[in-house]
């Protein structure tokens, strides 16, 4: 059996099959840990463009800025231009996870997008050791090995834990904050209660729209240890809290504090209107059984009424939070699925205790049913790692970045140029090095009209000020511009095309002038 990380036997409720067998136990626990990280590791040179590519070229453009920043060989004028189309990104969290690719790719000699896969990978399967190491202070062996197969082998966990975005990192330092918390909680001293606020604020660092959530878990774990009326005059508790403030506070608010606030307003105080509509719970259920399935959120919601008084306070705090956290924001939680990756932890430890029960059932009945219940569970977990495998190698990007060069190589250079594009620009940026101004999507219309900036009736009086100032409008994205008739009509009617290739249209706006 080769090396994995230790995993730690803990206090148990009552035995359970895998705990009656620990060879047993090491052998599903090294399967599911190689099955996790095969997965990660698939297609892992292909170009970032697999899941959310929009957030991924993101990062793949900062990185590059930092690498070629780092390098001190660069070419002068390819650093000024990379470091000039990074400065165009609007801030956000801290680039963590963009500074370890350029310090990567700085390491290999070369610029290397794809290590945010395998730093990611590592992220991921890290948070499912220590979730494993949570899990069996809550619960017996049998539910702890089901919660952390289900975090490994969770399709939709598996396509966004390898997508450079610094969700994963989130993640773990999430788990990482409720495991210290559940040690606090059994044993309250300083050092635990500092590393719950550590680790807290890491994660609201990380990713500053889950400090709700976070903040929700600590308040319940506090509660329940200390009671609700000695809790508020608890003095570690205020020290987690500082902590875990302090951190984040210090660059969203000191480092990029007018950013933090546009993106306060623009993705959540905007649309807080939307989660006084019935309708939006039944698209956030929907979004959420396309992810996770709503059966399982389901089981696990049985499984947090089946934990011990401890566990079960602190697992309410956590499914409390989410609700809180997607209430809050109501628009992003049901458009963008990676939204709801801090769901994935608080379901594999629901899930934990109802399978632990329906085991222990199946131990008590002869070999063949046995046999046959091991045969179904490993078929649960092979029926959609086969198919999240097939997703994976069916899709080849790599001949992206050769298209949007010359994509890039072909746009002319003595005008500004307006686009319906892909990704924001994104792909152009990166793969182009140009960039374009942006023409609003469908997408982007329905945002602002649910934000209360309806569009102009008048078109051509839109179409004319939106283009103010532009030489040119390019079309990359033609699935896009299909669905705009009216900016397809005005376009081929009053406007020659300069420049055309096999997957773009240049249209010339000073032709009438």
């Amino acid at each position: 059996m080769m090396g994995l990380p230790p995993f730690a036997s803990s206090t148990r409720n009552e035995d359970g099959w895998l705990d009656a067998s620990p060879r047993l136990r090491r052998t599903v626990l090294s399967l599911l840990f190689l099955t996790g990280l095969v997965l990660r590791l698939i297609d892992l040179t292909d170009q970032p463009l697999d899941f959310h590519p929009t957030r991924q070229l993101r990062g793949a453009i900062l990185a590059r800025a930092m690498y070629y920043e780092l390098q001190p060989e660069a070419d002068p004028e390819t650093r000024s231009k990379a470091m000039a189309l990074a400065a165009t990104l609007e801030a956000q969290e801290p680039p963590f996870l963009e500074t370890l690719v350029a310090w990567g790719s700085l390491a290999r000699g070369e610029e290397s997008p794809w290590l945010a896969r395998a730093i990611n990978a590592a992220f991921w399967m890290g948070a499912g050791v220590v979730l494993y190491r949570l899990a069996r202070r809550m619960m017996n062996a049998d539910g702890a090995v089901v919660a952390v197969g289900f975090f490994w082998t969770l399709p939709f966990a598996v396509f966004a834990s390898r997508s450079f975005q610094p969700e994963a990192l989130m993640v773990l330092c999430f788990v990482g904050t409720v495991y210290a918390l559940r040690r606090w909680h059994e044993t309250p001293t300083w050092v635990w209660a500092l590393a719950s606020g550590l680790l807290a604020g890491l994660t609201v660092l990380t990713k500053g729209r889950v400090a709700l959530m976070v903040l929700l878990v600590v308040v319940a774990v506090v509660v329940s240890r200390r009671g609700l009326r000695r809790a508020p005059v608890e003095p570690m508790a205020w020290a987690m809290a500082a902590v875990m403030i302090g951190i984040p506070s210090v660059y969203y608010l000191g480092v990029i504090g007018p950013s933090s606030l546009g993106w306060i307003s623009t993705t959540s105080g905007d649309f807080l209107w939307l989660s006084l509509e019935p309708s939006f719970y039944i698209r956030w259920l929907r979004f959420t059984d396309s992810m996770v399935r709503l059966p399982l959120v389901v089981f696990a919601l049985v499984g947090t009424l089946l934990m011990s008084t401890r566990s079960r306070a602190m697992q309410i705090g956590m499914w409390a939070g989410f609700v809180v956290y997607g209430v809050t924001l109501p628009y992003t939680i049901v458009t963008h699925n990676y939204y709801s990756l801090p769901l994935v932890p608080v379901v594999a430890l629901g899930l934990g205790p109802t399978a632990a029960v329906i085991l222990a059932k199946v131990s008590d009945k002869g070999r063949w049913v046995k046999i046959l219940s091991l045969g179904l569970a490993a078929l649960s977990v092979a029926y959609p790692a086969f198919l999240t495998r097939s997703a994976l190698v069916g899709n080849d990007y790599r001949g992206e970045a050769g298209g949007w060069a010359e994509i890039g190589q072909a746009l002319p250079t003595d005008g500004r140029i307006i686009a319906v594009t892909q990704d924001y620009g994104y792909r152009l940026i990166y793969y182009g090095w140009r960039q374009v101004e942006l023409w609003p999507s469908r997408a982007d219309m329905e945002s602002f009209a649910l934000q209360g900036h309806n569009a102009d009736p008048d078109f051509v009086r839109s179409f004319n000020q939106r283009t103010a100032g532009f030489r040119y409008f390019l079309i990359t994205n033609f699935g896009e511009f299909e669905g705009q008739p009216d900016l397809k009509a005005h376009l081929e009617a009053n406007f020659p095309i300069a420049r055309q290739g096999p997957t773009f249209v240049v249209y010339d706006l000073a032709a009438d002038e």
